[in-house]
């Protein structure tokens, strides 16, 4: 970049919309896990602790050429849009200091950058993730609390851009961007490949994301013979009740948290 004269601004969008579009991704992934969550999530960046799905079993097969839906992990699917939406907007902020983002993800580059992100990651979960049966192994809330964790550090980093770019310009805020990404990536490397003896360290353990995966809670022991009589659910009320949680529970939370940091 140095030596040819690249714009600094647009490799530091790239790693902007990576840190971004990695947890919706993760969130899509999430969905496929096998494994129930862990019931200590209290140390996380993604909460779901009240999510009343969280604890139920059974699962969904839309295709046939994916794996099963479970029920279980659609509330964590769906906490990663709140987390994306707001990390996305601190991004956004703090890159105004800085560039002019509007123009700057307008650009070509910008742009194909992120369609190849996304291609990048659907291959990847296609191979691997679906391929090779990597979401038997795992849960919804360490997909999810992964790339969650990275960006949140990533957020922290991006308080430093105001002052970077008033000394340095694009050149140290790219730099600045780099550094973190080259931390991230070799702490949580060294976390999850190390000897015991030569870890990540406490933030690079806690960058790594978390790792223990429960196993498959035991069946229910039901009897062998046919029910004297079924009791289906009223989908108007089932609809009616969870229209009203949300605009009653969980709007009133975002919209405010919204409206402050507009104000802001």
């Amino acid at each position: 970049m140095l030596r040819l004269g690249w714009d600094p601004a647009t490799l530091a969008a790239v790693y902007a919309i990576e840190a971004v579009l990695s947890i919706p991704l993760a969130g899509a992934k999430a969905l496929f896990a096998a494994r129930p969550p862990p019931e200590d999530r209290e140390a996380g960046v993604i909460s779901v602790t009240d999510a009343p799905l969280s604890s139920k079993r059974g699962a969904l097969r839309p295709v046939s050429w994916l794996p099963p839906v479970h029920l279980r992990n659609v509330p964590f699917a769906a906490a990663v849009c709140g987390a994306a939406a707001w990390i996305a907007l601190v991004v956004g902020v703090a890159f105004s200091q800085a560039f002019d983002v509007p123009a700057l993800l307008g650009r070509p580059a910008v742009l194909a950058s992120a369609l190849a992100l996304v291609a990048g990651e659907a291959i990847d979960v296609a191979r691997d993730y679906v391929g090779r049966r990597r979401y038997a192994e795992t849960s919804p809330y360490a997909v999810v609390e992964t790339p969650a964790r990275r960006a949140f550090f990533l957020v922290f980093a991006l308080f430093a851009l105001p002052p970077l770019d008033a000394t340095g310009g694009g050149i140290a805020v790219l730099a600045a961007f780099v550094a973190v990404k080259l931390f991230v990536e070799w702490s949580a490397f060294r976390a999850t490949h190390g000897d015991g003896d030569s870890d990540g360290g406490r933030i690079g353990g806690w960058l790594a994301g978390p790792t223990d995966s429960p196993d498959q809670p035991e069946p229910i022991e039901v009897p062998a013979v046919e029910p004297d009589s079924r009791v289906p659910v009223h989908r108007r009320t089932a609809v009616a009740t969870a229209v009203l949680k949300t605009l009653t529970g969980v709007a009133p939370i975002y919209a405010t948290g919204f409206f402050v940091v507009w104000i802001a």
